[in-house]
């Protein structure tokens, strides 16, 4: 039993596509997706408040005290207010989910079962990698069809920056799904969201409890093929495999010695 059946949290990785995601979300006559409310300097909060913070900059030092000094109030008052809508939710990043300030609220949402969790992820991890040298170039997350596309230098992948990188990527991700098992959650990939024929914002709908109806966001991918910006696939791609190969081995040798 559920005593709400409307609040959801989109965990995450940086560059794993969730500001598309939560475009997409806020699209939804029916929904409300608010950004990085818990981590962001200014909380980037959506619907009335997100209205209101616009014009009176004393509400937005308002809204950010409160969100410092009751973070906890500030969720269930503010973040999870539903504003009249069917759903309301909002973006943890698990770039910030274990850090050690984020302790009590992370155990507050762990104990809220009643919190659907996304799981969102990106299965091309070579892609997610390039991402982030992407913004370190240009400072740019994300493209409005009004803006100008940046120009990108190309670049050689340091590999064992790239396999420290991939290592602390699933052992997060695997953090979240082990904190949020008990909650009701669904595993999306940016690959699918993204995807023409994809029934993936289909099963979001579902799983949020809102109509089935066409998404659509104004943001553009900041490039078309994060590939060729590195002068050195091949050797990545290597790289990638032998690391997945690896875990692949480590693991059926954890099962083995577990049946034993």
């Amino acid at each position: 039993m559920h005593l709400r059946d409307d609040k959801f949290m989109v965990s995450c990785a940086a560059r794993s596509g969730s500001t598309m995601l939560c475009s997409l979300i806020r699209s939804h006559p029916q929904a409300i997706c608010h950004g990085e409310v818990l981590a962001q300097e200014q909380p980037p909060v959506s619907g009335i408040y997100g209205r209101k913070l616009k014009g009176d900059p004393e509400f937005g030092r308002l809204v950010r005290q409160y969100r410092n000094e009751q973070p906890q109030r500030f969720l269930y008052d503010i973040v999870f207010d539903p504003q009249g809508h069917r759903c309301v939710g909002f973006k943890f990043k698990t770039d910030e989910a274990f850090q050690p300030r984020f302790k009590a609220i992370r155990e507050v949402i762990s104990a809220d079962k009643d919190i659907k969790i996304i799981h969102l992820i990106r299965r091309n991890l070579i892609d997610q990698y390039v991402s982030h040298r992407v913004v370190e170039q240009t400072g740019l997350t994300f493209l409005r069809p009004s803006d100008d596309r940046p120009q990108l230098v190309p670049f050689r992948v340091d590999i064992d920056h790239f396999i420290a990188y991939v290592t602390d990527l699933k052992e997060r991700q695997q953090a979240a799904h082990d904190l949020y098992r008990d909650h009701r959650s669904l595993v999306l990939a940016y690959e699918d969201i993204v995807a023409p024929q994809s029934s993936a914002l289909d099963d979001l709908q579902a799983f949020l409890g809102i109509d089935r109806r066409p998404l659509s966001t104004p943001l553009l991918k900041i490039i078309g093929n994060n590939s060729e910006m590195v002068l050195n696939l091949k050797e990545v791609r290597a790289a990638l495999a032998g690391k997945q190969s690896s875990t692949h081995n480590g693991q059926q040798a954890e099962a083995r010695s577990l049946e034993v």
